[in-house]
């Protein structure tokens, strides 16, 4: 019985955490401005696990630092995303910043605004229906 609750309650919470982060990202799309951004440096972050068997992994993660124009004024912000393979310094990418604190960015890439969230959307149903078919 309590791993019954347990699943379900997983279940539950990944498709939650899935919609109000995909409401969110649709909510910031109709009232976030959208604006041309170049990447004009990277800050790389490492960082060091030991398991128990001692063994020890190092792990490079970057996120960028991106260059736009508010209102004839300059903004250079960080990007609130890491990987280990970021946008290329100079390149152009299109971003949407909150128009309330031009400091909220976020790069407009379909994978970041919708796959992400679907991804916690299909593992809180798939859950719970391979809990259910078991």
């Amino acid at each position: 019985m309590t791993e019954d609750f347990f699943i379900n309650g997983l279940a539950l919470l990944f498709t939650f955490i899935g919609t109000y982060w995909l409401l969110g990202n649709k909510r910031k799309l109709r009232e976030w401005k959208k604006t041309d951004a170049t990447v004009i440096d990277h800050v790389w972050r490492t960082s060091t696990d030991r398991d128990d068997d001692g063994y020890e992994s190092t792990t490079e993660l970057a996120s960028e630092i991106f260059s736009f124009v508010v209102n004839g004024k300059k903004i250079e912000v960080e990007g609130n995303l890491r990987s280990s393979n970021p946008i290329k310094i100079n390149e152009r990418v299109e971003i949407m910043y909150n128009p309330l604190k031009s400091s909220e960015i976020m790069v407009l890439t379909t994978f970041r605004i919708y796959a992400f969230p679907l991804l916690f959307i299909v593992a809180g149903v798939a859950t719970y229906f391979i809990f259910i078919m078991r």
